[in-house]
């Protein structure tokens, strides 16, 4: 194997313990994700139920990233069929990347015990900012959006809510087709809050809804056409419950989804 100089000895040492200190951090993520992998799934079947979605979800992305750089290897590629690999390359590094973060997010929702960092912010607020972030996403596939918040105060983890709702929203566009309409509204009903939103997509069946929050399902008609690792409302459902709320879902096909979330206002 060939060594490359990557600069002075000070850079070296630099890399060296940069690198040895991402390992360290790679394998306790590792060792959690051990942990809770046999707390949750403790029966052989499950275990292998488990691992076979996650074998499925690595596949292609690997194969992706095998079949380019075989390509490449070969040195046959032209200026454009280079810059192409490349790019696929990436994506699909990028996609492998925020699989193993998700896994790890929702590792860490289940396991930790741990109370959450929290402070008191406007509910209305985050929920503007987490739809401005969406702003491209809903142009760029022709939807339109309606946004009514009420005036709330809530105390809870604000960037774990926020990336919630923000998972949210990002299913609603993806299962939607334009011309299409997704609602955001937010209210207090005693002493909760309730934040719903609703999109006029795909829908779907009430036997695809029982397993709609479980890891890694996608429904079988959307599995193919739509990207996604099925862990999006997994980590939604382990972070409205980590603040003592809870989550519903009401569906019809070709209708649309409404995902509604209740966190308790006092205690959030």
């Amino acid at each position: 194997m060939k060594e490359h100089a990557c600069g002075d000895r000070s850079q070296g040492q630099f890399f060296e313990i940069a690198g040895n200190s991402a390992s360290l951090d790679n394998n306790a993520a590792m060792y959690r994700l051990h942990n809770r992998f046999a707390q949750d799934y403790p029966s052989d079947l499950m275990r292998e139920d488990y691992l076979a979605n996650v074998a499925h979800e690595f596949k292609r992305p690997l194969s992706y990233i095998q079949g380019c750089a075989s390509a490449i290897k070969a040195g046959n590629c032209s200026t454009d069929e280079l810059a192409e690999h490349i790019d696929s390359i990436l994506q699909s590094t990028e996609e492998l990347a925020h699989l193993v973060e998700s896994m790890l997010e929702i590792s860490t929702l289940d396991g930790s015990a741990a109370p959450l960092a929290q402070t008191t912010f406007s509910l209305d607020e985050l929920l503007r900012h987490v739809v401005a972030k969406h702003l491209a996403d809903f142009e760029q596939k022709g939807l339109s959006y309606a946004v009514e918040l009420d005036r709330i105060e809530i105390t809870g983890h604000q960037a774990m809510l926020g990336n919630a709702w923000s998972n949210i929203i990002s299913n609603a566009i993806k299962y939607t087709p334009a011309p299409g309409v997704v609602r955001i509204t937010a209210n207090r009903a005693g002493d909760w809050a309730v934040v719903s939103i609703a999109d006029t997509g795909c829908g779907m069946t009430q036997e695809q809804a029982t397993h709609a929050f479980e890891r890694f399902y996608r429904a079988p008609s959307n599995a193919r056409e739509i990207e996604g690792h099925g862990l999006g409302l997994a980590i939604v459902k382990a972070a409205i419950e980590k603040h003592g709320g809870f989550i519903e879902l009401k569906t019809e096909p070709d209708k649309g989804t409404t995902v509604t979330t209740c966190i308790p206002i006092a205690n959030a």
